[in-house]
């Protein structure tokens, strides 16, 4: 079945035309987004460690240290989801291509 973009476009050129501004505007973003999500990612990670290393009530640590373990999760997900996407676009490219084709 054919994507909506290539239903509309009227031949193949037309269709490059029209994905191609869009796949390398992502594929010039996403190293810049990668290294931002890592940057912000690390930054917010020291801060909630120093928030947990000064805890000094009980309740306070224990907040503390889930806020730290969420933000850890969190940025180990996204860091790899983006990494997964950075990986696969040039095959993203690849199937564009292909299913201009038809």
């Amino acid at each position: 079945m054919k994507n909506l973009i290539f239903a509309l476009a009227i031949d193949e050129v037309q269709a490059n035309e029209m994905v191609s501004p869009v796949m390398e505007l992502i594929q010039v973003f996403i190293p810049v987004i990668l290294t931002l999500v890592a940057t912000v990612g690390f930054i917010w990670c020291i801060v909630l460690g120093v928030k947990f290393a000064k805890s000094t009530d009980p309740q306070e640590h224990q907040q503390a240290k889930k806020s730290l373990i969420n933000a850890i999760i969190g940025f180990v997900l996204i860091f790899v989801l983006m990494l997964v996407l950075h990986i696969a676009f040039p095959y993203f490219l690849e199937m564009v291509k292909d299913v201009s084709k038809f």
